[in-house]
């Protein structure tokens, strides 16, 4: 019995499908900050391997909520899988007030609309 399934062909066609899934749903990576290796396979020494197999997927929506968020490897405990974690702040949307200096209206180069015509 092989201990082998599927081939590369496979592969590429699965990561080709993957792709064309994230461009049609416009689903976006989310940034990485610190560690970015989200799995290893508990081997020590030259045997040792890390990857970077996990990651998070976002849409525009989130991005506009949360337009400063990032994820973050935690340490792996229980699994060959570091668990992530989405940090980041809302959007800050600042109301201004609006200010109109009355000085303005007494140069030349002043004019104002009223009733839908220019003075």
């Amino acid at each position: 019995m092989s201990e082998v399934c599927g081939s590369s062909a496979d592969i590429h066609l699965a990561m080709t499908e993957f792709r064309d899934c994230l461009l049609d749903t416009g689903l976006i990576h989310l940034p990485v900050q610190g560690e970015r290796f989200s799995w290893h396979n508990c081997s020590e020494g030259d045997r040792s391997l890390w990857k970077r197999l996990d990651r998070l997927l976002v849409n525009d929506a989130w991005l506009s909520q949360w337009p400063n968020s990032h994820y973050h490897c935690l340490n792996a405990r229980t699994s060959d899988h570091s668990p992530l974690v989405i940090r980041g702040d809302t959007a800050t949307h600042t109301v201004s007030m609006f200010r109109f200096d009355n000085y303005l209206t007494m140069s030349s180069d002043f004019f104002f609309f009223d009733n839908g015509k220019f003075h």
